[in-house]
Order: structure tokens, then C-alpha cells, then sequence
């Protein structure tokens, strides 16, 4: 699993020469594999005899407190890609979303 997390690493360093950005790389590396193993992890737990009712796990929170970071992280990179070369559909899409919420502000 380690040699999977450098590798991916590395895959990130290729798409910036930037060095402040390692870190940030680093840090989108480690939450992914936290990510990863709470996947795995019972979230919330149903009563057999009641199925409206829900129990909420730990695991629950802190998968959703794991992904806001990624979220985040993804953000703060996509602002700071250069955005000289042609835009890739998802760039435009998220340009699109931007300027319609800007719109309807």
C-alpha cells in the first residue's frame, strides 16, 4: 500500500514543477488512503426492527470531515492551475457551475 501512495505521489509531482506544492500533494495522497480504509467501515447501523431508525458511527463523521479536506484540497489546486492551455471539459464544466452561481447571486 505504501509503494501505491509514493506512486501516486509521484504521479502528482509530474503534473506541477512547482516545490510549494509537494506538500499539498502529500497531504492529497495521505487523505486518500484515509479515504480509502474508512470505505471499507460501517458508517451507520440500521435496527432490524425498526429500519427508520439509524444509528450514525464515528466512522460516519469522520469520513465526511476526510473528504470536505480532499474537497478542499482539489479546490485549492484548481484554482492555481495555470489556465493559459485549453481548458479540459471538466475545467469548463466547473467554470460553467462558477459563473451560473456568481449569476444567481
Amino acid at each position: 500500500m505504501i509503494d501505491k501512495q509514493k506512486q501516486r505521489l509521484e504521479e502528482l509531482k509530474k503534473t506541477s514543477s512547482d516545490p510549494k506544492l509537494t506538500v499539498i500533494f502529500e497531504e492529497m495522497v495521505r487523505l486518500e488512503s484515509i479515504l480509502e480504509d474508512l470505505r471499507g467501515v460501517e458508517l451507520y447501523r440500521r435496527n432490524p426492527n425498526n429500519p427508520a431508525q439509524v444509528k450514525v458511527n464515528p466512522a460516519f463523521f469522520a469520513y465526511h470531515k476526510t473528504l470536505s479536506a480532499y474537497k478542499e484540497i482539489v479546490r485549492v489546486l484548481l484554482n492555481n492551475c495555470d489556465t493559459a492551455e485549453e481548458d479540459s471539459p471538466l475545467r469548463a464544466y466547473l467554470k460553467s457551475i462558477q459563473e451560473h452561481e456568481e449569476y444567481t447571486e
